[in-house]
């Protein structure tokens, strides 16, 4: 049997946009993180090297994620 637990929606809204929501809705969101976009960091070999392993690290967490749940 798979555990089980609370589901949660992540989606990306602009600044701007989430400042506009009433107060009630926004009382009930979590910010996880903010990200910021259209910035170029490929240049760099050692933010080429920890993307490399974040993306292969966080694919594991994931699989093994999936694993426990479905055990």
């Amino acid at each position: 049997m798979g555990a089980a637990g609370r589901e949660y929606i992540h989606f990306k809204i602009e600044v701007e946009e989430y400042n506009g929501l009433e107060q009630e809705v926004r009382d009930r969101m979590s910010i996880k993180r903010v990200e910021v976009e259209d910035v170029d960091y490929s240049h760099c070999e050692t933010w080429q090297k920890l993307k490399s392993e974040s993306i292969k690290a966080y694919k594991s967490l994931k699989d093994h994620e999936y694993n426990l749940r479905h055990k």
